[in-house]
């Protein structure tokens, strides 16, 4: 249990939007709307049942040593300040350093 904990949050951003999409699609009223109809205990279930898939996903991913799909998305973004710092101009380089 420790190790999957440990791999959902190494695979936190994926981890999170995937809760997301679960929880839109099945209790949000343009989804499934379910959320109307059930219970606190109900939703509380569908969110239990959630975040042991998640957790189980996570786990096979660090099995197969396989890092978040949207972590790779991230992390190749445009973003000059944080990938490179000298690509800001001068003034802005001069304030922070």
């Amino acid at each position: 249990m420790t190790r999957a904990l440990q791999a959902c949050g190494q695979r936190s951003l994926i981890c999170y939007l995937a809760q997301s999409v679960v929880f839109v699609a099945v209790l949000a009223a343009y989804g499934g709307g379910l959320g109307d109809r059930l219970s606190v205990a109900g939703s509380a279930a569908v969110a239990a049942a959630t975040w042991a898939a998640i957790l189980g996903a996570a786990e096979l991913m660090r099995r197969a040593g396989q890092r978040g799909p949207a972590r790779g998305s991230a992390a190749t973004a445009d973003l000059p300040d944080r990938v490179n710092p000298d690509s800001r101009p001068a003034r802005a380089r001069h304030r922070s350093g």
